[in-house]
């Protein structure tokens, strides 16, 4: 079966669904002339509602103690672990065949993950190793309600973190938002 990439388009006075520019080699990658398609239509997340999550986000991580802020160098590290704590996270489990070679792997993994920007945890658990990463919230990874869901999920966990109310954390977002 294949997955594809969501790609916006524009319903034409020509009876046409326009791709936009921006996904015209996307299109010509994914789709073949001739072939039938069914159109799944999601709404549009708002930018402004977006915008005030990561202004959020980034309040949150100006307000880390400096043990936290050790843990979480930046913002979108803070973000990702904040999404896979609260389960929305892909995760990848191996088996390796012995507990040994499992914390092996682990360290082996830790240590590529800790030489880029990306944010991952790594469990141990017997002989296998789990691999989480956070989900992609960008527009084509999650719709409007998924989206709306992880904000509400992070930003509670965030505000516990820093020991304020998620109003509280929300409202200074709304002050740092320069959108």
């Amino acid at each position: 079966m294949t997955t594809f990439v969501p790609v916006q388009f524009t319903w034409t006075e020509e009876l046409v669904m326009k791709p936009a520019y921006r996904f015209l080699k996307l299109c010509q990658k994914q789709f073949k002339f001739g072939e039938s398609y069914m159109l799944e239509v999601r709404e549009r997340r708002s930018s402004a509602s977006h915008a005030h999550y990561f202004a959020c986000v980034d309040d949150a991580w100006n307000n880390l103690s400096p043990d936290q802020t050790a843990k979480m160098r930046t913002p979108t590290h803070l973000r990702r672990w904040a999404l896979i704590e609260t389960g929305h996270f892909n995760e990848v489990i191996e088996d390796v065949g012995s507990h040994d070679t499992a914390v092996q792997v682990a360290k082996f993994a830790r240590k590529i993950t800790n030489n880029t920007d990306e944010y991952a945890e790594i469990v141990v658990r017997g002989t296998q190793v789990a691999y989480r990463t956070a989900k992609s919230q960008s527009v084509a990874a999650m719709d409007k309600t998924e989206f709306e869901r992880s904000k509400a999920d992070v930003l509670a966990l965030l505000a516990d973190t820093i020991n304020v109310t998620k109003k509280e954390l929300e409202t200074q977002g709304k002050r740092s938002d320069v959108s």
